[in-house]
This record gives C-alpha cells, sequence and structure tokens, in this order.
C-alpha cells in the first residue's frame, strides 16, 4: 500500500486481510508506504497482534517505482479514492490491484477484468480475492495485463485529455445509471 497513513485510506483493512491470510495457512507479507496521523495505531496494532515479521513499514519513499517492481498486489482501501493514481501506477508495474467497491475505484478497476474489486470493511471478501487471485493464476495474469495496457491506453501522454475524457464518461453512466 502507497499513501498517507489514515483512516480515510484503511490500511487497517490490509493489515487484517494479511493476519487471515496467516491464520489460514497462507504466507503473506505487506508493505506499507507513507506516514501519518494512523502510523503509531497501525504499528501498534501490528505489534499487538505479532505481525510485525509480515507488515513492514517503509515510511515515506522518494520513488516508489523500483518498490512496485517487487511487488504482485496493491491494495486500494480508499474511502472515497479520487482519480486513483496508486492505482492507475500498480497497473502501469503489474501489480493486481485488489480495491474496494468506493468512490472512483470501480470505474478505474473492472472486478475480474483489471483487478479484483471487495465490499470495503469486510475482510472476507478480501481475502477470497487473495486466494481467487492465487487459485487462478492464469486469470491474475490476464487480469494484470489488461490493467496494464489500459493503464497506458488511457492515462499516458496527453493525460490531461484523457482524464478529462475519462471523467466525462464516469460522469454520463453515473448519470444513466441513476435515470435507469
Amino acid at each position: 500500500m502507497v499513501g498517507t497513513l489514515s483512516k480515510n485510506k484503511r490500511q487497517i483493512e490490509a493489515i487484517q486481510c494479511v493476519e487471515k491470510l496467516i491464520a489460514d495457512g497462507i504466507l503473506a507479507t505487506l508493505t506499507i508506504c507513507g506516514s501519518g496521523l494512523q502510523e503509531n495505531e497501525l504499528k501498534n496494532y501490528v505489534r499487538k497482534n505479532n505481525l510485525t515479521k509480515y507488515i513492514d513499514f517503509t515510511g515515506n519513499i522518494n520513488n516508489v517505482t523500483e518498490l512496485r517492481k517487487t511487488m504482485d498486489v496493491a491494495f486500494v482501501c480508499s474511502t472515497n479514492e479520487a482519480l486513483g493514481r496508486v492505482t492507475v501506477e500498480a497497473s502501469y508495474y503489474e501489480n493486481l490491484i485488489i480495491g474496494s467497491r468506493n468512490g472512483f475505484t470501480p470505474y478505474i478497476v473492472k472486478d475480474k477484468k483489471t483487478g479484483l474489486l471487495y465490499e470495503q470493511g469486510n475482510i472476507d471478501d478480501m481475502v477470497s480475492c487473495i486466494k481467487f487471485a492465487i487459485e487462478n493464476m492464469d486469470q491474475t495474469k490476464e487480469m494484470i495485463k489488461f490493467a496494464k495496457n489500459d493503464a497506458i491506453k488511457k492515462f499516458s501522454k496527453n493525460i490531461s485529455v484523457k482524464i478529462e475524457d475519462f471523467l466525462s464518461h464516469c460522469i454520463e453512466q453515473e448519470r444513466t445509471d441513476r435515470c435507469a
């Protein structure tokens, strides 16, 4: 996870997901990049629940690119993520996106096409996403490949025009959905 450590970014959900995976016998680790108001609370939770060998807090990192290249999954758990730069970056660097069905994330991540979506606050649903990815590696690789191509197509070169077009499309889709 990359971003400000805050309640709205919901890093605790990713930590609890790893905790459940470990309890289920699945070795998982989590790297959390960033700092913020929730840092001490999150670190205390990790210590209290004996997760320090599975959860790494890196603090702020100037260049996340090299780190992303070593990661398999990127969690986007935010309460109300706008146009998530971290989501696009993670797609570009071939991290499987597991994101909440909140905010703008479902407009960027299409469930089981460019990543996996879960119901925010439902840790079992997050765990199911990880297990699905593990049990369906061929499909997971296809999602990652499609997400990268989608990120390149939508968010490279002339980025401001592409973002405006993307937002206009999403607003129109939202209007259509409300009127249906």
